[in-house]
């Protein structure tokens, strides 16, 4: 009886495994930029729309001061990303980074304060959504 052959007739019965759907984004902060890690769970492929939300405390902080940088199979996305608009596809198990920098020379001013940066994938039945805090600190002299 060979494998797959149910009733030892010699057809042979593949069984499709059913669709299953999931994603998780993990984020990891470093100095000054963070790295968020959209995964892919479910055994299909999925498209994953990218959009993130900035809320900047303090006095005004201009958004050019953020950067957003998506690589995904060597392709730069970052200006959808930026939009709100960039979408990724991802096979199964398959893993895409969008990272988030504050670029250095910006006018800060001299106050401490946060930037609140939460990033969502929106998938076709998987959703993640991660958020972390980037502190900007007043420049040096």
């Amino acid at each position: 009886m060979t494998q797959g052959d149910r009733n030892g007739d010699g057809q042979v019965v593949i069984d499709w495994a059913e669709p299953t759907f999931g994603a998780d984004m993990k984020v990891r902060k470093q100095k000054n930029r963070a790295t968020f890690a959209l995964t892919n769970h479910g055994n299909m492929d999925s498209t994953f729309l990218l959009s993130q939300s900035i809320k900047i405390g303090g006095s005004k902080l201009p958004k050019s001061a953020l950067k957003i940088v998506t690589t995904q199979a060597g392709r730069d996305i970052s200006r959808a990303a930026s939009r709100g608009k960039a979408s990724v596809t991802l096979a199964p198990g398959a893993l895409a980074q969008v990272i988030v920098k504050l670029k250095p020379g910006s006018k800060f001013g001299t106050k401490k304060r946060k930037v609140r940066i939460r990033m969502k994938a929106t998938g076709h039945e998987a959703t993640a959504t991660a958020k972390t805090t980037l502190r900007v600190r007043a420049p040096r002299g």
